[in-house]
């Protein structure tokens, strides 16, 4: 999370590191984008994270925001076909 925001910060890009239960607060706001990791990615797409990904996802339904996942190539298991396989 550090790395992401020093490096947002070197290309000038405007952002703020939260706590997971402040991201509906910040949404409300009027937010446009946010952007989450991923543990794991399913070969379909399906992602897995932590607590706090699901309450991002339902304001982005409600406010028409953008959520996005970043996360590394690792974190890829195309092995796994969807989420409703994760273990």
């Amino acid at each position: 999370m550090l790395l992401t925001s020093w490096e947002l910060g070197n290309e000038q890009i405007e952002h703020k590191i939260i706590p997971d239960n402040a991201g509906a607060f910040y949404m409300s706001q009027g937010i446009d984008l946010m952007i989450v990791g991923a543990d794991r990615i399913a070969a379909n797409g399906d992602t897995a994270n932590k607590i706090g990904t699901f309450e991002k996802q339902l304001w982005r339904r409600i406010r028409r925001s953008v959520l996005t996942i970043a996360a590394p190539t690792t974190t890829f298991d195309l092995k796994c076909k969807s989420g409703k396989t994760f273990r």
